[in-house]
């Protein structure tokens, strides 16, 4: 216990207690460093040159299935030519009374079809080639994840080669 001349003297204030919440600020230095378990490198496995660009900056937040960029690619073009043309033979070879003939066909198409797979066309670009019956000059590619892209290796009208590393994108 202290008078109030002794309190006032040495400067001790007093106040009734309450509840409230405590916050602190805190300052620091960091670095953000993305996740590298969930990064991925969206490359090509084809020559050719990037016709229209999508995914125009680093930064860019896309979702799974959306285009990022149109290639276009002799390579691919002349692979595309090939499938119709294994598709035409078999249909030509099917009716055949040698087993051995009409199984070919069918071997042909399988190998074509997983040739265009091997090139990054999704399923649903080979049946519509397939359907139509004409190639198409360009091929899209898509995102592989919904992501953010941090890096970003070509333009419009650059020239790629197989195995080009030309986007990333971090979930």
């Amino acid at each position: 216990r202290m008078n109030a001349q002794k309190r006032q003297l040495i400067g001790v204030r007093t106040a009734p207690v309450t509840k409230h919440a405590f916050e602190r600020t805190l300052r620091a230095v960091g670095r953000v460093a993305a996740d590298e378990t969930r990064l991925r490198q969206v490359t090509t496995k084809i020559d050719g040159y990037v016709e229209r660009l999508y995914a125009n900056a680093v930064g860019e937040v896309v979702r799974k299935g959306e285009p990022l960029l149109e290639i276009y690619s002799p390579e691919l073009l002349a692979s595309q030519g090939e499938y119709l043309v294994a598709l035409g033979a078999r249909n030509r070879t099917a009716g055949s009374s040698i087993a051995s003939v009409a199984g070919y066909g069918d071997q042909v198409v399988v190998s074509s079809r997983r040739r265009l797979q091997l090139f990054d066309m999704t399923d649903d670009q080979i049946d519509r080639l397939e359907r139509t019956g004409t190639t198409e000059r360009i091929v899209t590619i898509y995102a592989p994840i919904t992501g953010v892209i941090t890096t970003r290796n070509v333009a419009q009208g650059t020239k790629i080669a197989s195995g080009m590393t030309l986007l990333d994108v971090v979930d």
